[in-house]
C-alpha cells in the first residue's frame, strides 16, 4: 500500500468520523431542547375537554333533595377554577403541577357527582371513563 492510498483511507475515515460526530451533536441538541422546554399544552387541551363535560353535566338531574341551581353553581365554580389553573400554569415546566391541580379538581367532581346527581355513581363512572378516553386521545395526537 502506498502513502497516497494510506492518506486517502485516513482522510475518508476522518471524514466519516466528523460526519458521525456532527450528527450525534445535532441529535443530542434536539434531545436537550425537548427536555429543557417540554410541551405541556396537552393539559390545556384536557382542561377544555373537562370544561365541555362540565357544561354538559349542567343538564343532568340532581339527586332527590338537591337543586339544579346548586349543581350548576358548583359546576360553574369548577369551570372558573379550571380557567384559573389553565392561565396560571400555561408556562409551567412541571407535569407534577398540572397533574396535582387536575387531580384535585377531578376528585372533587367525582365525589360531588356521586353525592348530588340522580344515579350519581353511574354518572361519575361515565364521566371518569369519558375523560380518561379523551385524555388518551389527546396524548395519542401528540405522538
Amino acid at each position: 500500500m502506498t502513502n497516497e492510498q494510506l492518506f486517502i483511507m485516513l482522510f475518508a475515515a476522518l471524514a466519516v468520523a466528523a460526519m458521525l460526530y456532527l450528527n450525534v451533536q445535532k441529535i443530542t441538541r434536539r434531545i436537550d431542547e425537548s427536555t429543557a422546554n417540554p410541551d405541556f399544552s396537552y393539559y390545556g387541551e384536557f382542561c377544555e375537554e373537562i370544561v365541555k363535560k362540565l357544561e354538559e353535566l349542567k343538564m343532568n338531574e340532581p339527586a332527590e333533595g338537591k337543586s339544579a341551581e346548586e349543581n350548576n353553581e358548583f359546576l360553574s365554580g369548577l369551570v372558573r377554577e379550571l380557567r384559573y389553573i389553565e392561565s396560571m400554569n400555561a408556562n409551567a415546566k412541571s407535569a407534577e403541577i398540572w397533574e396535582s391541580k387536575l387531580f384535585t379538581i377531578l376528585d372533587r367532581l367525582d365525589r360531588y357527582l356521586s353525592e348530588n346527581f340522580l344515579n350519581g355513581e353511574k354518572v361519575a363512572n361515565a364521566v371518569r371513563d369519558e375523560l380518561q378516553s379523551k385524555f388518551g386521545e389527546i396524548i395519542k395526537k401528540r405522538k
